[in-house]
């Protein structure tokens, strides 16, 4: 072990170094191919398979960390080591936060700052905290850190007298060595320059299937089955306990033996201690075996509501996903967790563990999935409620992940010169690059040659105007709904969404498939005054008119203002009466003045009190530079007008209210406005 000492050091030092920023998979990738690789060739020895997080750190510290609010999977605990070893300040890519909730527990205590560099206090926070050797957070930062800050991260300390001092731009600063530097952002993937990450150490924060999955799981426990989740927590303090004290008599006891001086047999005092040690250490290690004990008959007892927590993490992954097809789609996982137990709490009750869990899971996919409907533009519904039914299928191993994989890549890839020839000149190659695609799927091994054999058959198929209700040639009989959607896609990609339709209706239920009328009012209510209600607008779609008329009917007084150059005072002059007053304020067009929404979201963050009657409406086109923090606050809506006849008329009936359908005493009134529906 000694001899490959060097090497395991060599081993850990680059892995804290250089593999914060990739996921879990690349750092494993990088440490056994590369590291270790180049270890072998340079004839280094080195430990085979080693655990960078047992050879850097106790599992006393691991234990403290996971009690602050450190996720507890095996990714989490390389976070913590790479924050806790690297030689760097780092830069924590915390996109859910669960980074910030660990740094502030574990530095609590230690009298943590906490700021942005848009506070105007943040120089004198800095200068503060440098003098007197406080930790500091910088939160939300971007891609790019203020340059006042290049000093202290490439650490320019100069010794003068008895301590060290700092050159921050025009003015000496006194250094203290207990200063430490953490900064955090919400992006998900930022782009940071070589020269900012040879400064920093950035380390991805972002959280595993794994390490939410137990976390939803222990929210759902603690409302099912409270007295076990409090057992499992006290017993969780207990065993962490444990083991810091057999650490404390580890070092006590190494201490002594390093400082004993003579014959050790005639140190009497250090005989008592080595007594005192073992008798202790066999004592905690009773202790522990009786823990480990009973918390593996928690452990079983909690797993049989794994089914919901897994669930859940499908559903935040897929939904934090989803802001790939647009900026605007962001909900943050505190936000998620209110969905999820409010989820729980209005789910059907039984008194079957089994029947409660499957209440649970089919109420909250639904009220989640209407959550977030409620925010997509009409063209992106389908494809939310098509990805949703996908990962629930292949969690459930219905469908499979090759297959998937056809379905979503086609033909794509393929060239029409490098494939088979097409048997006839009405299949366009696209289709025929779709077709030699789908043949990778078992269902569909030999659809290339049933092409070849009945070509009559598939060009009547192919030329239907509904070809998703049409028999499938030779498949008909056995085909499920994804294969058909499948075939439907390759050969007439123009009806996919159709098909699909009746995939997700097969797969999660016909409410899935159906248009949800937008209602404003139960929206107002779910929300409240630190909660901004943000409605994304799209040609055609302007939401000002049902906000007024809300506000009519909630006898509300509506402060507005389209915001632009120089519209800025007005929009604070209206918040600042709103907030006392309990008035709505209504900022139109914001994507014309987004400095300004920066400055909003610290408003209502840092507002200590707000009048409840107040409410804050914003409308805007999307727009990337759009605050993320605003976003994840807030409620998301948008009113365009739905597809279909169906929808449309449904969408229609909503606006009529019983006061429209009085206003007009002639019977002949209710006939045009149903006419009008139409």
């Amino acid at each position: 072990m000694i001899q490959r000492l060097t090497g395991d050091c060599a081993l850990a030092s680059a892995f804290v170094s250089y593999l914060g920023p990739f996921n879990k998979e690349f750092r494993e990738l990088l440490l056994t191919r590369d590291f270790y690789g180049h270890c072998q060739t340079l004839k280094i020895p080195v430990t085979k398979d080693l655990k960078v997080a047992s050879f850097l750190v106790e599992d006393s510290e691991v234990g403290e960390w996971n009690l602050q609010g450190l996720p507890t999977d095996e990714l989490s605990v390389q976070n913590g080591i790479m924050v806790t070893r690297a030689t760097r300040y780092p830069v924590l890519v915390d996109p859910q936060g669960q980074g910030r909730v660990w740094l502030m527990n574990r530095e609590e205590a230690n009298s943590l700052k906490v700021t942005q560099l848009i506070d105007k206090m943040f120089r004198n926070h800095l200068e503060d905290c440098l003098s007197f050797g406080k930790p500091m957070l910088i939160e939300n930062i971007e891609e790019e850190l203020d340059p006042v800050l290049d000093p202290v991260l490439e650490r320019r300390f100069q010794r003068k007298g008895k301590g060290f001092i700092l050159q921050l731009a025009d003015k000496e600063v006194d250094f203290a060595e207990t200063f430490k530097l953490f900064c955090t952002t919400r992006l998900p993937n930022p782009h940071y320059t070589p020269e900012m990450s040879a400064k920093v150490t950035i380390v991805d924060f972002t959280v595993t299937m794994e390490g939410l999955e137990d976390q939803l799981l222990g929210k759902l426990i603690l409302k099912e089955k409270h007295e076990l989740e409090e057992q499992r927590q006290s017993l969780i303090e207990e065993v962490q306990n444990y083991k810091k004290k057999i650490k404390q008599l580890e070092d006590d006891l190494l201490f002594r033996l390093s400082n004993s001086q003579g014959n050790l047999l005639d140190d009497a005092e250090l005989i008592d201690v080595l007594a005192v040690t073992k008798q202790t250490s066999q004592d905690v290690s009773e202790k522990l075996a009786n823990a480990s004990e009973t918390n593996m008959k928690i452990t079983e007892a909690c797993e049989e509501y794994r089914p919901v927590a897994h669930r859940a993490t499908l559903l935040y992954f897929l939904i934090a996903e989803f802001s790939v097809v647009n900026c605007m789609y962001q909900t943050s996982l505190s936000q998620f967790n209110e969905l999820y137990l409010l989820a729980i709490d209005n789910s059907d009750k039984a008194t079957m563990p089994s029947k409660r869990i499957a209440n649970i899971i089919e109420h909250m996919t639904y009220a989640i999935y209407l959550y977030i409907q409620r925010g997509l533009f009409e063209r992106h519904k389908v494809l939310f409620a098509l990805m949703l039914t996908n990962k629930v299928l292949l969690s459930a191993g219905t469908v499979r992940g090759e297959d998937v994989d056809v379905f979503l890549k086609g033909g794509g890839a393929l060239d029409i010169n490098s494939v088979r020839r097409k048997p006839k000149e009405w299949i366009p190659d696209a289709v025929w690059l779709n077709i030699v695609a789908l043949s990778n799927m078992d269902a569909f091994r030999d659809v290339a040659d049933s092409v070849f054999r009945n070509d009559g058959l598939w060009r009547q198929w192919y030329d239907q105007e509904a070809p998703e209700m049409a028999k499938v040639p030779d498949y008909e009989e056995r085909l499920t709904k994804f294969e058909r959607m499948c075939v439907v896609k390759a050969f007439r990609e123009d009806r996919t969404l159709v098909a699909a339709a009746d995939y997700i209706a097969d797969g999660l239920g016909s409410r899935f498939v159906e248009a949800v009328p937008l209602n404003m009012s139960s929206t107002w209510e779910e929300s409240h005054p630190k909660c901004p209600l943000i409605c994304l607008l799209s040609p055609g779609a302007d939401p000002t008119k049902l906000i007024e008329e809300l506000a009519k009917r909630k006898k509300m007084k509506v402060l507005g203002v389209s915001m632009g150059q120089g519209q800025e005072i007005i929009a604070r002059r209206y918040m600042a009466t709103a907030t006392v007053e309990g008035q709505w304020v209504l900022l139109q067009n914001t994507h014309l003045g987004l400095g300004y929404l920066t400055e909003v979201e610290q408003y209502l963050v840092k507002a200590d009190e707000l009048h409840e009657d107040f409410r804050l409406w914003i409308t805007a086109e999307p727009h990337p530079q759009f605050p993320i923090g605003l976003l994840q606050m807030g409620i998301k809506i948008t009113n365009e007008a739905p597809v279909g006849m169906k929808a449309g008329l449904r969408n229609s009936y909503t606006w009529v209210t019983q006061d429209m359908l009085d206003a007009v005493a002639r019977v002949e009134w209710r006939e045009l406005l149903y006419i009008m529906c139409f």
